[in-house]
């Protein structure tokens, strides 16, 4: 016991633990002199208790929370310090479980549920409830003796025993005094004691913890984070008042947790991680790849165990040890059958290999098949037994011919033409080993063949084929034909194939035929079908008439000669305020515009050449009679509103532009352009002034005078001085060219 001590103390020392003065006399250690008989020097001890002087300052425990908080119980840390790294690398299989989250801790001491192997210390405590014909309830800590000290009952001495039996023994004596016949019993731990736990040896986070007593081992070991790279995961041994009393196995925790072995903690106790044991690696077909611990005895089956076993591909036939010898490596090749009896060895590689993917002893049969897919063969097996296991042909199977694709000896597929009739020899073909059947489908060898129709049918375009459609059919297909559709001129275009294939003129025939005497015309594959619109047909088209009309609106044109006075003797003829002379007519057809009409000529003779045959959208206009003259522009007249730049005044017959500038608008502007008066009638016709400015355009009901300024250039022009002197040379030079021209013709006409 003395050196496990020994060990303990120096694996704390190695690896940054912390360890009380209490916790080594508990391990043994009660002074220097203990120190040297177990072997160490005393240079070594003098080092111990220099770093321990050193640090006794700032002790160093590690606890994790819990929800009330626990007295000192070491008064006088010794810490232990190291020079060597952390390591946290994963190696062996097992030692990450403590680190992935796989197990967590117990932090509180009052929200727990114990298990029945919770062994009851000081400071526990049990809730004691009791329903029904009688009643009670209350909490009992356990005292430092390891009782509890219910009122009546008396003392009850718990300590170290599971919490199985510790409910048995508190209901044997409760049923003493309360009626538990007639009531139930409802015993809790509803606090777990805290205990110190010393985690040391190979782990990742060596120290001192203190956590509630309900967690086990496994739990405790998540705080150090579990064992490092060097650590064992199968020989972890709990060690109590310098006594290994139990040893924790990760790996039959994981495989087997139902039998792996579990014990409570106590306060004090030490968890020792030794380094790894024997460590073997296995690849290939297993669950788990890597390298796993193993221990003395244990065999290639238990390493297949622990890696979750063999993959459903895996080769049981074909597993391979790659082991160390005193030659170098060896390969050593085993069965699964083998297995349990194949010790494993430090050091030995373990390959699973993989089943071979290819599949033999199977035919194939595929295609026009009713259940198609890969079957057993069987030595003698034939054509027709193959097909009769994938339960026959299909109505869609192709007869007079299918493949065999067969392997040769060059390891490519041959093909082998079968005929599949009735009476066919080729049933009973023999088949061989990979054989692959394929079943032809018949309308893959026929043609997709269709037919065409355009025009004034609902759904034009491409319609598949089918034996004996006639005109009627397809037009039915196609959703009907529109009002429109001359039904008695249908244009079928057809291929000729008798033509010889250099004649390119007429190897296609037209074929005209009509629907009321060739219903059941029965029409060909690629045929195209024309059905055309009714010669000239139109739907209504419409012209408007607007104005002065009784009445007025839009009127369809019937035929193709519809004339002007037609239309306005249906719209009723003219109102008595039409001013019929300065009627037009707006044409959008050929963007012809404003035509000029004179309904008054027109309705007097309907053979005047202005009664015009109209057009659809024509409009025609038929203004109201206006004895308004508007006079605008370069005037003499001024406006009070700036916005006012027109004079109306009555109309005079026959009276000219000039007229009324003169009288009603004041006259021209100083900058009015007198030769370019024009006016502007009812049906948008102008008339210009003429002979130089002098002759003004006669005004007529309705027009406007339009008087424009003058342009800059004219201005110009008209600003400058005239030269006479200049102007009379010019004069003189030019008629004397003119006089001598005429005497040289009079001379020449004499002669």
């Amino acid at each position: 016991m003395r050196v496990l001590s020994l060990l303990l103390f120096l694996f704390s020392s190695i690896a940054f633990s912390q360890i009380s003065l209490n916790d080594l006399q508990k391990a043994g250690i009660k002074s220097e002199d203990d120190f040297k008989k177990l072997g160490l020097s005393q240079s070594e001890v003098s080092d111990l208790k220099d770093e321990y002087v050193e640090i006794q300052e700032k002790p160093k425990v590690k606890k994790a929370e819990v929800n009330k908080p626990l007295p000192a119980l070491i008064q006088k840390p010794l810490v232990l310090k190291s020079t060597k790294k952390k390591v946290e690398k994963v190696n062996v299989f097992g030692q990450n479980i403590f680190r992935s989250g796989s197990i967590s801790i117990q932090t509180s001491s009052d929200k727990i549920k114990a298990t029945d192997r919770y062994t009851i210390g000081t400071g526990d405590r049990i809730s004691v409830s009791i329903w029904g014909f009688s009643e009670f309830s209350d909490d009992f800590t356990v005292d430092d003796l390891g009782n509890i000290s219910p009122k009546i009952i008396g003392k009850i001495n718990l300590k170290g025993r599971n919490f199985k039996d510790v409910k048995s023994i508190i209901k044997s004596r409760f049923g003493k005094v309360y009626d538990l016949k007639n009531s139930q019993i409802g015993i809790e731990l509803s606090y777990s004691k805290i205990i110190s736990i010393n985690v040391v040896g190979e782990v990742v986070s060596p120290g001192t913890f203190s956590v509630p007593g309900i967690n086990s081992a496994f739990n405790i070991l998540t705080l150090s984070q579990g064992p490092n790279e060097k650590g064992s995961v199968r020989n972890i041994s709990i060690v109590r008042n310098g006594k290994i009393i139990n040893t924790l196995d990760v790996y039959h925790f994981l495989t087997q947790p139902q039998k792996a072995s579990f014990v409570h903690l106590n306060d004090g106790d030490f968890i020792f991680v030794p380094p790894l044991g024997n460590v073997v690696s296995i690849n290939g077909e297993v669950v788990n790849n890597g390298k796993f611990e193993m221990k003395e005895k244990e065999t290639l089956f238990d390493l297949i165990q622990f890696s979750g076993g063999l993959t459903a591909n895996a080769s049981e036939k074909n597993i391979s040890i790659i082991r160390n010898s005193s030659i170098g490596k060896t390969v050593e090749s085993y069965s699964i059958e083998d297995a349990k009896n194949i010790p494993l060895k430090k050091g030995d590689e373990v390959i699973i290999s993989k089943n071979s993917t290819l599949i033999s002893n199977k035919i194939t049969v595929k295609g026009e098949i009713i259940a198609p897919g890969i079957f057993q063969f069987k030595t003698g097996e034939t054509l027709k037994s193959a097909i009769e296991k994938a339960n026959g042909l299909t109505s869609h199977a192709y007869l007079q011919t299918a493949h065999i694709y067969r392997l040769n000896s060059k390891l490519q597929r041959e093909l082998i033409p079968v005929n599949l009739n009735t009476r066919s020899q080729d049933y009973s073909i023999k088949l061989k080993d990979l054989d692959e059947v394929f079943i032809f489908n018949k309308n893959s060898f026929l043609d997709s063949n269709f037919l065409v129709i355009n025009g004034l049918v609902r759904h034009p375009g491409k319609v598949e084929f089918k034996e004996n459609t006639t005109i009627t059919d397809l037009l039915t297909i196609v959703g009907g034909t529109y009002p429109q559709a001359d039904l008695s001129h249908i244009e079928i275009e057809r291929i000729d194939f008798s033509i010889p294939h250099n004649d390119t003129l007429n190897y296609v025939k037209i074929h005209i035929k009509s629907l009321e005497t060739n219903a059941d015309f029965k029409l060909e594959p690629f045929d195209i079908i024309n059905v055309r619109s009714l010669p000239k047909f139109k739907f209504q088209e419409s012209i408007q008439i607007i104005g002065e009309v009784k009445y007025p609106g839009s009127y369809s044109l019937s035929g193709d000669k519809n004339r002007t006075s037609d239309i306005i003797a249906r719209a009723g003829g003219l109102t008595n305020l039409s001013y019929g002379q300065k009627s037009y007519i707006e044409r959008s057809e050929d963007s012809l515009g404003i035509i000029l009409l004179d309904l008054d000529v027109v309705l007097k003779n309907k053979n005047s050449s202005s009664n015009f045959s109209l057009r659809p959208g024509d409009r025609i206009f038929v203004p109201r009679v206006n004895d308004i003259i508007s006079i605008s522009g370069a005037i003499g007249a001024r406006f009070i509103k700036k916005n006012d730049n027109k004079i109306n005044v009555a109309f005079k017959k026959g009276r000219k532009a000039s007229y009324y500038i003169k009288k009603y608008a004041g006259g021209y502007d100083l900058k009015a352009n007198k030769r370019t008066v024009y006016s502007v009638t009812l049906n948008g016709q102008v008339k210009r002034t003429k002979l130089f400015g002098l002759a003004k355009p006669i005004v007529e009901k309705g027009d406007q005078i339009i008087v424009n300024y003058k342009t800059e250039k004219e201005k110009k022009e008209r600003s400058k001085k005239v030269n006479w002197d200049d102007q009379i040379q010019s004069i003189t030079i030019k008629l004397t060219g003119f006089a001598t021209l005429w005497i040289l013709l009079s001379n020449v006409n004499s002669n």
